[in-house]
């Protein structure tokens, strides 16, 4: 049974459903409250010396919950709405009418029939608010204390009604537990392990926007871990006060004077809460990763449901997202991977990536540079062209194509065509040492076909071999390395619009790059994922942009095009992608892959 003390207290009523605990700091708005104001003047004047707040004690007591025999008055319908949002079903609507919750013009018949003992720890300002904490108009000013509850106490007589209450109280200290009280040791076990795991499950809600804070949960997992036996009370008051209860639970455990009584209301509470929480991540998709809370001062048991102490692993950088929408778009991404028809090499990078990718938080800075490049590595057409319109009506398409967008210039005209013409019969060799190969492998075919099996040998000895000629036409076709034209005149001569002409008799995509100006071999080559706001360089850009690795691209204004400086030569950076010898194996430095340049 916990001691107690008689004394006399000056009374504070605190806000309908507001409860201060032992150990607990509350902020009471006075703005409005005259009790308050006339309380602390009566204290001003009976002391000449400026006032100590660490001897001076109040008694913060909350209102009664309401009941169909000592039914208050409510005032606005705020007020009811207040209520409801607090008690939910306990409070039926015909009870709320009668609910006086302004706690400056309460009685002491509406007063609770406990409280706590409270010190003044500070004064804050804020902007005006009511005694509930609302905002007043024009941004006025108003006023807080900031108690700390002390212990807490039963009212015995009321003394004093006005200007302030004052009663008779009898004050209860929290007796030590002993070592042989099993039932208090077993209950303070299983609030210390239901508390841990409470601070876990919010702090994996910290990436869905609610919970808590890496740095809040370390602070309170140690403030657990350093509760002793002794402490047993203050640890149970702590938790009820930071878990969503009820007024009518939070006045149950204000009466629990005794530890073991408290300790039960308090483990029934935080299992709740615990179930709750819970549910709510098995409703979301949500599996929690295995998580170890971090080494303690004590020994404490590990949570239920989680791996032993000895595994290793930090919670905050476990597979976390918010409703499943981040598995969700992790293998959206996944599929687009595997579906972009990337090279080998890109593939297998694209695939490490992931992996990392899948193991990291969205908290981490890492997660979206890591995430926007394997995006663009999607987005670059590795392999899929168009195909080209080189066929019999290939020159004299492209020669009126030509003509309509343009007025003179033949000799321009004539050279564009003799470009075409030699891709046009690149092309039809191609395809006739592609038939000739296609011939020699049928006839190989029918002759292995037509031997018997005992004599295969022989027959494929004797057997007459396609010629040596036929078999290097076939096995070498003329590769097209898409020489670069050379447009040479002043502005508004047509040299864009020739580029794009040409693009439209092959049939191609058409993208336009302007040099003039740029300055930084990054524009070309791209920045290193090293670098914040890293991006690839133009050349890249543009592919992304039509979408095709073979398309018609005009690199314009390129005599305007920056010289050497500090950042580096431009016009150097342009000889990869322009010598058709290298631009094959093109490597952007935020890419880091080579891409092959020789289709355009």
């Amino acid at each position: 049974m916990a001691t107690y003390k008689p004394n006399t207290l000056p009374l504070i009523p605190l806000p309908y459903s507001s409860v201060l605990f032992p150990s607990v700091i509350l902020r009471i708005y006075i703005s409005d409250r005259q009790d308050i104001a006339a309380l602390l003047a009566k204290l001003s004047n009976n002391n000449t010396t400026p006032l100590n707040s660490s001897s001076l004690r109040i008694g913060c007591i909350p209102l009664k919950p309401p009941t169909p025999v000592s039914p208050p008055i409510a005032k606005t319908d705020d007020d009811k709405k207040r209520i409801i949002e607090e008690e939910g079903d306990e409070v039926e609507e015909t009870q709320l009418a009668f609910l006086n919750i302004d706690p400056s013009s309460a009685t002491p018949e509406e007063l609770f029939s406990h409280g706590t003992t409270a010190r003044i720890v500070g004064v804050e300002g804020h902007s005006r608010v009511d005694s509930f904490g609302t905002r007043g108009p024009n941004g006025e000013n108003g006023i807080a204390i900031v108690v700390e509850g002390v212990s807490r106490f039963r009212v015995k007589q009321f003394l004093q009604r006005t200007p302030f209450i004052e009663a008779d109280v009898e004050n209860f200290v929290d007796p030590p537990v002993q070592k042989s009280d099993v039932p208090t040791h077993s209950y303070f076990t299983q609030l210390k392990a239901l508390s841990r795991e409470l601070v876990v499950l919010l702090q994996m809600n910290s990436s869905r926007g609610v919970g808590l804070p890496p740095l809040v949960a370390r602070r309170l997992e140690l403030l657990i871990a350093e509760k002793k036996l002794c402490e047993a009370g203050s640890l149970a008051d702590f938790m009820v006060s930071a878990v969503e209860t009820t007024l009518a639970e939070r006045l149950r455990i204000l009466e629990a004077v005794d530890v073991p009584e408290r300790l039960e209301k308090a483990v029934t509470v935080l299992t709740r809460q615990v179930n709750k929480i819970k549910s709510i991540i098995t409703r979301s998709d949500k599996i929690p990763p295995p998580l170890i809370i971090m080494d303690r001062k004590d020994s404490l048991p590990p949570l239920p449901g989680f791996p032993p102490r000895s595994v290793k692993r930090n919670p905050i950088l476990g597979d976390m997202d918010g409703d499943g929408e981040n598995d969700e778009e992790l293998d959206e991404l996944s599929k687009k991977i595997e579906e972009a028809k990337l090279s080998p090499e890109a593939l297998k990078l694209a695939r490490r990536e992931m992996q990392r990718l899948k193991r990291m938080s969205p908290l981490q800075a890492e997660y979206g540079v890591c995430r926007t490049y394997l995006e663009t590595l999607t987005e670059i057409p590795w392999s899929i062209t168009t195909e080209d319109q080189l066929d019999a009506t290939t020159l004299a398409r492209a020669r009126k194509q030509l003509n309509d967008d343009h007025y003179g210039l033949e000799t321009i005209k004539k050279r564009l065509l003799e470009y075409l013409a030699v891709l046009r019969l690149k092309r039809q060799v191609n395809l006739e040492n592609e038939a000739a190969a296609k011939a020699v492998e049928d006839q190989a075919k029918k002759l292995e076909e037509n031997s018997p099996k005992e004599n295969k040998e022989t027959q494929l000895i004797k057997s007459p071999a396609p010629k040596k000629d036929e078999l290097v036409v076939a096995r070498r076709p003329l590769v097209d390395k898409s020489p670069i034209l050379l447009l040479v005149g002043p502005p508004g001569v047509g040299k864009t619009s020739l580029a794009r002409s040409v693009a439209a008799a092959l049939g191609r995509k058409f993208h336009r790059i302007s040099l003039g100006g740029v300055r930084d071999e990054a524009e070309i080559r791209g920045h290193r994922r090293t670098y914040v706001a890293a991006m690839p360089g133009l050349i890249v850009n543009a592919l992304k942009k039509v979408g095709v690795a073979n398309p018609v691209i005009l690199l314009d204004e390129i005599d305007k095009i920056g010289g050497a400086n500090f950042h580096g030569d431009p016009s150097a950076a342009m000889l990869e992608v322009l010598d058709p010898e290298q631009n094959w194996s093109f490597t952007d430095h935020y890419i880091s892959i080579p891409i092959d340049l020789s289709k355009v």
